[in-house]
């Protein structure tokens, strides 16, 4: 019973840990989204005065002009999503910790605090010692055998030492007057029909299956720590792609821009460009929700605090 608190306890902590676990990567996700699509404002901003520009030299058309607006607004719009995302998260967590909520603090960069994974044998061995359904299964293999060692020391007969003491004081002189006698008390049953045997197969047979449970727990543990990392991984490279890719469609703007002024280029290339790169900005925005979900399932899935 004991133990079983005990293990209840360790699995309440780490879903705790999980949970302030998860709320910190909200944070790390969600500012990492901001300084992304910060990182691009100043591009829209230079597409909207190019527009302007353009506008009064008669050179691109009104739509244009009102479609630069719009991308503009749209994203000084994302800008303020994700600073407010930013803000909620950071409330949670400081909620989690115990903090006062208006705690202002900023978390570390997404390829600053991505350095403690290791390999997959690691992280498997890892799993197998932390998490408390293995340590659960292992422990009533323990039990069991506890109970059919008791059932098999039933076989052993009870001796207890008896002792008995009786008087002789109305009898005739003949015997002592007092009797003592001291000697061993055997108990036991010989004649019950195979019923302990059978019991004490019984037992074993529960041990049995208890340890075909922890081999199916840990088995269990260990597809489950695999199937995480390599979504990780698959998270990880989507991330890396689309990063590569917003950098290519900021860059790609910027040369579009500078020909724009230089008259080497149309307006609806300028607005093609930047069609991309928001299309890039949004793609890096999934990729880091999932990427941050993926490690934090990892995490979970190996039983880390």
């Amino acid at each position: 019973m004991l133990e079983g608190t005990r293990q209840d306890r360790e699995k309440t902590r780490l879903e705790v840990a999980d949970q302030v676990r998860r709320a910190y990567y909200s944070v790390v996700e969600a500012q990492s989204a901001l300084d992304s699509l910060q990182a691009s404002l100043p591009y829209y901003q230079e597409s909207h005065r190019l527009a302007l520009e353009n506008r009064g030299k008669e050179t691109i058309l009104e739509s244009d002009l009102l479609n630069a607006d719009a991308q503009l607004l749209k994203i000084q719009n994302a800008i303020s999503d994700a600073s407010d995302r930013v803000s909620s998260a950071c409330e949670q967590l400081n909620d989690l910790m115990g903090r006062d909520i208006h705690t202002q603090f900023r978390v570390a960069a997404i390829r600053d605090v991505d350095t403690d994974l290791t390999t997959t044998e690691a992280m498997e061995a890892r799993a197998l010692q932390n998490r408390p359904d293995v340590k659960k299964a292992k422990l009533q293999v323990q039990q069991a055998d506890y109970d059919a060692r008791a059932k098999k020391a039933e076989y052993i007969p009870d001796v207890s030492l008896a002792f008995d003491y009786s008087t002789t004081e109305n009898l005739e002189n003949v015997l002592p007057s007092n009797l003592g006698t001291v000697g061993l008390s055997l108990r036991w049953e010989p004649w019950d029909w195979g019923r302990k045997h059978q019991e004490y197969k019984e037992k074993r047979v529960k041990e049995d299956e208890a340890k075909v449970g922890v081999g199916a727990t840990e088995r269990a543990v260990l597809l489950e720590v695999r199937n995480a990392f390599r979504q990780l991984e698959n998270t990880r490279r989507q991330l890396t792609l689309s990063d590569a890719s917003e950098r290519a469609a900021r860059q790609k703007l910027k040369e579009v821009q500078e020909q724009v002024k230089h008259e080497a280029a149309l307006g609806r290339d300028l607005f093609q460009a930047q069609s991309d790169l928001a299309s890039a900005d949004s793609q890096q925005q999934q990729a880091l929700t999932a990427f941050w979900k993926a490690r934090a399932d990892l995490k979970k899935a190996i039983g880390e605090e």
